[in-house]
């Protein structure tokens, strides 16, 4: 199940949030980049990602919790590392969920 189901579609839901449309919520136009405004330049609303964060994160969890449970092959356990580190440079965070500073970011290199 970790190595058909759950990393394939955290990888593939990673790929999908990077090459991700946006569209609007009042008519309904889809973006293939985010406009420099960050509004719809057709009717000025908001626009949405097609991709939520919580997507991508959906399965992370169980798949932790697996790889700590269960005897894997270690290639599971570093593939799971990779996309892991992935996430992070995506999204600025820290394994402790909090976003990290550029001076602390040096640091720990």
């Amino acid at each position: 199940m970790l190595k058909t189901h759950l990393l394939r579609d955290i990888q593939g839901n990673l790929s999908a949030y990077t090459t991700q449309k946006f569209r609007c919520r009042r008519c309904g136009e889809s973006f293939r980049r985010l406009p420099l405004q960050g509004i719809c330049p057709v009717c000025g609303d908001v626009l949405l990602a097609t991709v939520s964060k919580n997507s991508i994160e959906k399965y992370v969890g169980l798949a932790a919790r697996l790889l700590n449970r269960f005897d894997v092959e270690e290639y599971l356990k570093m593939r799971f590392d990779v996309l892991m580190r992935e996430l992070e440079e995506l999204f600025g965070t820290t394994r402790n969920g909090v976003q990290a500073d550029l001076l602390s970011y040096i640091s720990s290199a």
